[in-house]
Order: C-alpha cells, then structure tokens, then sequence
C-alpha cells in the first residue's frame, strides 16, 4: 500500500513474488502455467486493493479482500484433505 500510484508499483510484485514462494511446493514442479496464472491474480487483487486504500483512505476494503482469499484458501484446503 505504499504508493499513490495508479499504475504499476514494485512493491505489488513483490508481495506476489512471496505468495508464490507460499505456494511453490504445493504446486506441481510443472505447473508453470499454474505458477504464472496464480502471479498475475495476487498481482491484480493487490493493485486493486491498492486502489481502494489510495480513494477510500481506509484499510477496511483491502483487509476484507484479503480475508476473503484466505478464507477460499483454507476452504479449498479443507476439501482437497477431506
């Protein structure tokens, strides 16, 4: 969230880059499709969740949007392991 910026920010990357780092071993090795795919969904999610804290001046959206996903994780998780 640390720029006003309405464009592409470095930052966001690297917020995807560390998912990736989450999920790497839960993914197939030759999933780089899956890789790649998952990349540019937190990379959109966090530009926009950037763009609601630059207009709303508030937190609140990004952190429901981000409990939101945790939760499908942990839904899909529960699923996969039952």
């Amino acid at each position: 969230m640390g720029s006003e910026t309405s464009g592409f920010y470095w930052g966001d990357a690297a917020y995807a880059a560390y998912h990736i780092m989450i999920v790497w071993d839960k993914a197939h090795p030759l999933s780089v499709a899956f890789i790649f795919f998952f990349f540019v969904k937190v990379e959109i999610h966090v530009m926009l969740w950037r763009q609601l804290y630059r207009r709303d001046a508030s937190l609140l959206a990004p952190l429901l949007g981000h409990m939101i996903a945790d939760l499908s994780i942990l839904l899909a998780v529960f699923r996969m392991a039952g």
